[in-house]
């Protein structure tokens, strides 16, 4: 999903826009706490993963671009979150 400065999400009920923006505010948090601290603001493991994953962990990619006057810069980060052993 390419994001402008302007993105609008128009869908049916339940076809995931909701859970899109959730994601975007999911990584954000990442960026300014701890791993822990992002998964348990977020409902703790089971209400960030996929509800159709059997798997203990959630991988994620991003692609970004950004401008300035020097040039256009892209960046990629991906990142993967494993169960942690004990959770509440």
């Amino acid at each position: 999903v390419e994001l402008e400065p302007l993105t609008i999400f128009v869908g049916k009920n339940a076809s995931g826009k909701s859970n899109f923006l959730d994601a975007l505010d999911f990584l954000a948090d990442l960026t300014r706490m701890s791993i822990p601290e992002a998964i348990q603001k977020h409902g703790g493991w089971n209400a960030i993963r996929s509800r159709n994953s059997e798997k203990d962990e959630i991988s994620f990619e991003i692609e970004s671009q950004f401008e300035d006057s020097e040039g256009r810069f892209d960046a990629e980060y991906s990142c993967t979150i494993t169960k942690p052993n004990q959770v509440n």
